[in-house]
């Protein structure tokens, strides 16, 4: 199939989504290689919780974190949400784009190698869909790239044990407390032994208010999870 499409891209060269040039042959990825190299892994203070990218004058532990009980130990995001990166995640998610998953892989996986310790790991787990907006968008982002990662430091994959038992409405516009309402209960692990003291990497695509996982990460300390650490792609900047 990938040599049809390769052929077919020489025939019909595609432009890239995002600056409109056309794209070198053999591209399938719908971005060109100067697009994707602007992609950045996140640089500067962050609150050393949440990741949140800080302001000057904030401390090392952000204002949320120091006043909100975590039951994460920390957030990593590779890049901010924003530019290249956040257009690229619209494509995948909205226009389902599988072919963004491979290059988005590799770069989180770069990542991880240059600032997480996978042997701290027992096990990785993607935020769930429910199961009606999993079927609609045909894929889940997050378990796509929890297996990248699983597979490359062969460390098990837990598929199908944290459910979202419940639909929950887009939160882009709701505030803080309607966001906690919104996503609560919405969780539930349907096999403790496999969460019993496990240190776990949590896998989700973008990071806003921390609400959604830090309602998993509840659910999995509930479940007697020893450790819970986030990985996200990306992290939105916060408002001023």
């Amino acid at each position: 199939m990938n040599l049809i499409k390769t052929l077919l891209s020489l025939i019909f060269p595609l432009e890239c989504r995002i600056c409109k040039k056309t794209l070198e042959a053999g591209n399938l990825t719908y971005i060109c290689s100067e697009c994707f190299a602007k992609i950045r892994f996140i640089e500067g203070p962050r609150c050393l919780k949440c990741g949140r990218p800080l302001r000057p004058f904030e401390n090392r532990i952000c204002k949320d974190c120091q006043k909100e009980k975590r039951y994460f130990k920390r957030i990593y995001s590779m890049g901010l949400y924003q530019g290249v990166l956040r257009e690229t995640i619209l494509l995948l998610k909205y226009q389902r784009l599988k072919a963004l998953i491979s290059p988005l892989g590799k770069l989180l996986l770069r990542y991880c190698q240059e600032n997480l310790k996978m042997d701290d790991f027992d096990l990785i787990l993607p935020v769930p869909l429910f199961r009606s907006k999993k079927k609609e968008r045909e894929f889940n982002q997050a378990e796509a790239f929890a297996r990248i990662i699983a597979k490359h430091y062969s460390l098990p994959l837990s598929q199908g044990n944290l459910l979202r038992i419940r639909d929950t409405r887009g939160m882009s516009n709701l505030n803080p407390e309607e966001r906690r309402r919104n996503i609560k209960d919405a969780f539930l692990v349907s096999k403790k032994e496999e969460i019993k003291n496990k240190r776990i990497l949590l896998i989700d695509d973008i990071c806003t208010t921390t609400t959604t996982v830090a309602e998993c990460s509840k659910i999995l300390f509930t479940a007697e999870a020893r450790e819970i650490t986030v990985l996200t792609l990306a992290r939105t900047i916060p408002k001023i």
